[in-house]
């Protein structure tokens, strides 16, 4: 997946406004830098007045593609698989219903040098971030928040996202 000058540099505004937007904005393509990231993405992502670039609401159906480098990619999907946790163990009917809708999927081949995880959100839940350290930091001490976004940040290539929608579902072989 190659991504233009401009695109990443929009998409560096989105990830320092959402603190991370990790991990992790409709039929365009947004790309985000890591060089924008947030001095301190733990309490920006507790700080519900600002911004959250990983709030979708301009889209029913959405990927949202991942870039990380190779040597991240273990502790991305650490906090990918507390993320789950933190999603099914939430009390909260929206962060229940975010985790019947969302769906990770790795490539298998480097896209431009980096690993590819895509979110796969059907349906998107409006209003509710789907920042993966925002999520975290709703289920785990700030400190163990904090450990793992300095474990990933430096392998975060770009986020990008994209709205689809169906034309056919099954029966095609």
């Amino acid at each position: 997946m190659e991504l233009s000058g401009s695109q990443l540099a929009w998409s560096r505004r989105v990830l320092a406004v959402a603190g991370l937007a990790a991990v992790v904005s409709a039929a365009s393509l947004v790309a985000v830098g890591p060089d924008r990231m947030a001095a301190d993405p733990v309490a920006l992502a507790l700080n519900q007045a600002q911004p959250d670039g990983m709030t979708f609401n301009d889209a029913d159906r959405l990927f949202v593609y991942f870039q990380i480098a190779p040597e991240q990619g273990s502790d991305f999907e650490l906090v990918l698989t507390k993320m789950k946790e933190a999603l099914t163990g939430s009390a909260k009917p929206e962060r229940q219903a975010q985790a019947k809708g969302l769906k990770v999927i790795k490539m298998t081949d480097l896209q431009a040098g980096a690993l590819m995880y895509v979110f796969q959100l059907d349906p998107v839940v409006k209003d509710v971030s789907y920042d993966p350290f925002k999520i975290l930091g709703e289920s785990l001490p700030a400190d163990d928040v904090r450990q793992l976004y300095e474990k990933v940040q430096p392998g975060l290539k770009g986020i990008s996202r994209a709205a689809y929608t169906e034309v056919v579902r099954g029966g095609m072989n």
